[in-house]
């Protein structure tokens, strides 16, 4: 397994997780809910969105952090569905 904590992990150490054919998990300190609702840099923003995909566990601090990603990941979602 392999256990990322910040923002920059997530992305570097789920393509790392991919390639070794390990588990990726996440633990959200907050970076998540940010990148969701407030960050522009739509690259970063899709890279983490993808990379989502491949991880096995998102571990978050709240449960509304929790709440406020899956309601952000929903707004996503509607986006590609309408484009």
């Amino acid at each position: 397994i392999i256990h990322a904590h910040s923002r920059d992990d997530f992305i570097f150490a789920t393509k790392a997780a991919k390639i070794l054919g390990k588990k990726a998990v996440w633990t959200d300190h907050a970076d998540l809910k940010y990148i969701m609702e407030k960050h522009n840099a739509k690259t970063l923003r899709h890279a983490i969105l993808s990379l989502a995909e491949y991880t096995s566990k998102v571990i978050v601090v709240s449960n509304s952090e929790k709440a406020e990603i899956l309601n952000q990941l929903e707004i996503e979602q509607n986006r590609k569905k309408s484009n």
